[in-house]
Order: C-alpha cells, then sequence, then structure tokens
C-alpha cells in the first residue's frame, strides 16, 4: 500500500510551513486556532496522537519510570564526579528528579511523533530553522518548563531529532531574532508577602539547630504556627525562600553519559541530557550550596514537612536533599487532586519515592514506594463549609481547563488535552435549546497557553457570558447555583469539601481512574454528580435546575458524596493534632 505524501511540520511557527504542498501537522498544538482562517484553506492533515491510545500510555509511562531510574543511577555517578561530592541516588532525587522526569517523558514523546510519522506517511521534506543551541540551555527547572511549553524550544527538539533518525530531507532557514528571549525569574510580591518575609528576616534570628523544618506545607498560616508552637519553636514562615540570581559562568558541556542504551531513542536521550541539564546543577551547583550554608535553616532538623517546595525551589531542594540524606525524615503532603484518584501519575509517585511518610486526604494505598507510608490525614488546605447554600443565585458555572499544548508530565489524563475543551463546548450545546443555557457563565483559565478556549467558545456560542479572571475563584463559587467541572482536578475535591453543589463530567477511558477508586465514581455517577459526557451532564442539569437544593441535599446523594469526600477530601475539625502525631512518631 503506497504511502501519502506529506510535508512534515512539527509546531506553529509558519516559518517552517510549506503551505504549496500536502501537509502533514505533527499535532493539534500546531494549528492555532487564532490563525484558523490561515490554516483550514491549506492541505492538511493531523497525525493520530500516539497517547490516545490508553494501553500504550501505560505502557510508556512504565517504561519511562524505569528508564529515569537508570538515567538517575548514571547522573549521580556523573555529577558526583563534575562536582567533587559523594551523595546518594536519593539525594539527587530529590534536587534533579523533578527536571529529569520532565525531559525523559517530554523528549520521549516528542521521538515517538517524529517515528509515528515517518512510519506511517512519506515525509516528502521539513523545515528547520537554524539556531543557537546555547539559547536552549535552561537556567534553572522554572526556565525548563517554561521553554518546553513554546514552540521554539519544541522545534529545536524537534530538529534534533529528525537529524539524527535521518530519513527525512530537510531544506535549513536562518532564524535571526533570539528564539530565547531570556528568563524572567523576578517574584512580584504583594503587601501580604512583603510582610511574611519581614516577619522571617526577624524570626530566623532564632532558629533552632533541632527545629522542625516546614515549608509550603499547603495548611493554614495559623495551623502552621500553632503547629510550630506545639513543638516549643519559634514559628518560621518559609514560604518566601528565593535563590538568588547565580553568576553563571559560559556553559561547558563537553561530557558525557555512559552508553548503556538499549534502543535509538536511549541512544539519542543520553546524548541530549548533558546539553539540556540545567545551569543550576552544573556551572551554578557551587552557588547553590554556598546560599544554602549561608541561610539560616535548621542545621539538624528533627523532621522536614512540605507539600510542594520540591519541584520549583531549587534551593529548598538542596538544602531538602542533604538533610534527608543524612537521616533527617521527610514527611510530604497531598497538594492537589488527581493523586490516590488516577490511574497512574508521576507527580505522585515521585513525592511518594523521596518522602518517609506521605499524608494523603483521605486515601491510602497498601503499595509502598521506597518503604513510604501513606497516611489518609484528610484536606490540608482550610476549606471554609457552606453550612446553608444559598440558591437564590442563578449562575451555573462552568469552569474552563487549560493545559500546555506540548506533553510534559504523565499521568492517566495526559491524553486529548483538546478534548476536555471541545467537551465544554458540547456541553454548552447540550443546554443551549433550555431555560437554563442563559444563566451559563464560563470560567477561563488565567494561562490559556494557544488553545483560545474563549475565541472557541464565542465562535460557537457568540452570546455565552464569559467572565473576567480577575475575579476571584472563589467569589464566583459562592454566588452561582451550581458549579460543573469538566475534568479531574483540585477544584472539586474542594468544592465537595465545602458543601457546594457541583457536577463533574469527563470521558472514564480517557482520564482512567485506579481501581480503589472506581466504586466511588460508580454511585457518583448513579445520584448524578458524575457523568462521562457532556450531554449526559447538561441533562441531568436540565432535570433538576429549579430543584438543586431538593436533589442536593437529598439523602440518597448527601450518603454517597460523604462517602466519597471521607475518602478524597476529608476536612478534619482539628488537623493540627493528628499533623502533630504524625511528625512526633518519626
Amino acid at each position: 500500500m503506497t504511502k501519502n505524501k506529506k510535508f512534515l511540520v512539527t509546531t506553529a511557527i509558519e516559518e517552517t510551513w510549506e503551505i504549496n504542498n500536502p501537509i502533514l501537522f505533527l499535532g493539534e498544538w500546531c494549528k492555532l486556532y487564532s490563525r484558523k482562517d490561515y490554516w483550514s484553506i491549506l492541505d492538511t492533515e493531523v497525525l493520530e496522537y500516539h497517547w490516545d491510545n490508553q494501553e500504550r500510555l501505560y505502557s510508556d509511562y512504565s517504561y519511562l519510570c524505569a528508564l529515569q531510574d537508570h538515567i538517575l543511577y548514571d547522573l549521580t555517578n556523573k555529577l558526583n564526579e563534575i562536582h567533587s561530592v559523594d551523595h546518594s541516588i536519593l539525594y539527587w532525587r530529590i534536587l534533579i528528579g523533578p527536571w529529569l522526569g520532565y525531559m525523559v517523558q517530554a523528549i520521549f514523546d516528542r521521538w515517538s511523533g517524529i517515528k509515528n510519522a515517518i512510519n506511517k506517511y512519506d515525509i516528502t521534506g521539513t523545515i528547520i530553522l537554524e539556531q543557537n543551541e546555547k539559547e536552549f540551555i535552561p537556567q534553572n527547572i522554572i526556565h525548563f518548563c517554561q521553554m518546553i511549553e513554546g514552540d521554539r524550544w519544541n522545534h529545536y527538539i524537534y530538529s534534533l531529532i529528525i537529524k539524527n533518525i535521518d530519513k527525512v530531507q530537510v531544506t535549513y532557514k536562518n532564524y535571526k531574532n533570539n528564539i530565547n528571549k531570556g528568563f524572567d525569574d523576578k517574584i512580584i510580591t504583594g503587601i501580604k508577602n512583603r510582610v511574611i518575609n519581614l516577619y522571617s528576616l526577624i524570626s530566623s534570628r532564632f532558629v533552632g539547630d533541632n527545629d522542625i523544618f516546614i515549608i509550603e506545607p499547603y495548611i493554614s498560616a495559623y495551623n502552621n504556627i500553632k503547629l510550630q508552637i506545639n513543638f516549643r519553636q519559634i514559628p518560621q514562615l518559609w514560604n518566601n525562600v528565593n535563590l538568588k540570581p547565580l553568576k553563571l559562568l559560559t556553559p561547558n558541556r563537553e561530557w558525557s553519559l555512559p552508553s548503556n542504551s538499549n534502543n535509538d531513542f536511549e541512544d539519542f536521550l543520553y546524548k541530549l541530557i548533558p546539553n539540556q541539564i540545567p545551569q543550576v546543577y552544573l556551572e551554578g551547583y557551587s552557588q547553590i550550596i554556598d546560599q544554602i550554608n549561608h541561610k539560616k535553616f535548621p542545621k539538624s532538623p528533627k523532621i522536614i514537612f512540605t507539600s510542594a517546595s520540591l519541584w520549583n525551589h531549587e534551593l529548598i531542594k538542596g538544602y531538602v536533599a542533604d538533610k534527608v540524606e543524612k537521616g533527617t525524615p521527610l514527611v510530604y503532603g497531598q497538594h492537589g487532586g488527581v493523586y490516590g484518584l488516577a490511574l497512574f501519575s508521576w507527580a505522585e509517585e515521585h513525592e511518594r519515592c523521596i518522602s518517609n511518610k506521605y499524608l494523603s486526604w483521605g486515601w491510602t494505598d497498601e503499595k509502598k514506594i521506597n518503604k513510604e507510608e501513606v497516611i489518609a490525614i484528610g484536606l490540608l488546605k482550610k476549606i471554609y463549609k457552606r453550612k446553608n447554600p444559598n440558591y437564590k443565585y442563578k449562575d451555573l458555572l462552568l469552569i474552563l481547563p487549560s493545559e500546555s499544548r506540548y506533553s510534559s508530565r504523565l499521568s492517566s489524563g495526559s491524553s486529548g488535552k483538546l478534548n476536555n475543551i471541545l467537551d465544554s463546548i458540547k456541553f454548552a450545546d447540550a443546554l443551549k435549546d433550555s431555560d437554563v443555557y442563559e444563566n451559563l457563565l464560563v470560567r477561563t483559565y488565567v494561562c490559556e497557553y494557544g488553545w483560545s478556549e474563549k475565541q472557541r467558545l464565542q465562535d460557537t456560542h457568540p452570546n455565552i457570558r464569559i467572565n473576567n479572571d480577575k475575579i476571584s475563584f472563589w467569589k464566583l463559587v459562592k454566588k452561582s447555583k451550581l458549579v460543573v467541572f469538566p475534568y479531574n482536578s483540585t477544584g472539586y475535591l474542594e468544592l465537595f469539601s465545602a458543601n457546594i453543589p457541583t457536577i463533574i463530567f469527563w470521558n472514564r477511558n480517557s482520564n482512567r481512574l485506579r481501581s480503589s477508586a472506581m466504586p466511588f465514581f460508580t454511585n457518583l455517577k448513579r445520584v448524578g454528580i458524575y457523568h462521562e459526557t457532556p450531554e449526559s451532564a447538561a441533562m441531568h442539569i436540565i432535570k433538576i435546575w429549579n430543584e438543586v437544593q431538593t436533589w442536593w441535599e437529598s439523602h440518597e446523594v448527601k450518603d454517597v458524596l460523604n462517602e466519597f469526600i471521607n475518602n478524597y477530601c476529608n476536612q478534619p475539625d482539628d488537623l493540627v493534632t493528628p499533623l502533630q502525631k504524625v511528625l512526633i512518631d518519626n
């Protein structure tokens, strides 16, 4: 069978398009909706996305987790050699693990796309922009995450893959503008943060060598202070510990990892890592250590407790890695949705792997990762319950999701990034002929990543109400009769806990749940809270719209909801006492 001849386009950069030939777009990310009038008249086809196949997604996830561990072992030896240190794998996992996970998963995704295009089509050519490779060396993980969301970095990576595979005819073009216009790590602080910083400056003079170290714990400031007082120490608020700018040397990447690859992809990845590892782990490593040594952190903390700081905060990661390596127990708290619900989640796996105890919002797991223990302590964040919902409001609030156009962190909901937006439009379509439709209010995400959600909605529903995103989420919620989430998220868990009428919907086949969660969602579906299609959710809302209070407060709904809350978003009346016990028992 003759393959279709196509010109390959990898990103939305139109300088790389050959519009006089049939085009194969590598993915939906190439088709910016704002440019629809341009690409819609071209002869184009979109490559089927490899991770729309859920079985392949799970298989690849398992393979990549094992590969990350293998690479981490090699990087541990190499970084110890470069920096003349002797740190453990656990130390480097805490410090570079988040970046390495993003890197391995992102590169495999890009590699798979190119391989599929070559295997399924007769690729007649592609255009590559010639760029300065040093401009794509990230400074730190935040900088790296910013780059992998953009078209320029992805074009650069796709180009390297194409040249490595060497089966596509390439036309080169110069790109004279700066591809990477710099990285601004400036943190803008408001009055509240300035007050906290002032307090931290004063209180840090009273840090004890063996104090427990609590940073970004997700608990309220009140509970944080109360907890530390109970431990008889001067409360510290470390939430705003920032990394000073690094004086970086000219990148020197003339080193390599040992060639332990099992296939062409791994061989490519091993060669790429020395040129993509952030400067903070190489050229800036000694400065990070120097900054840590000059901080007034506890020298030998009894315990470290955090819920969010070990992803993006390089200085905190370095400090925690050192103390955990020396024997300090690490207690990690859940800080979002999906955890305990998704069939698999790399973020959850990483956090559990580096911790001694993992504090969930209610779920448990007999599976232990690195001897870690899951403790169902309840929702860490304080959510004020609405005892008597005010049903006089008329808004039906739809919370619109948004994700990067490019994949970077795997979970069982990683496929179908555009589908959540399209399903939201289908939801509005299903309401259109009802009286409920005029009450629909859409909350768009602050960052829309080029999906143009607002414009997509307005093109199909010109009169639809879309809120000003400067209004806080909770203000909108408090003035809504019913809230709808079309994706698995943190938000609906918090609303359940707050006793706010909420409906959720998503395709269970493309957002798979773990077996322990399935019975709970079966019950949520039975009482009309969870739906597998946008049309089903819309029809149920039309049915109950004039009796939302009766439905939400019925014994049937309450029994099912309370059972779910107890297991996934339980809010204890007293959080400090059980939390203190968990920390003491280390």
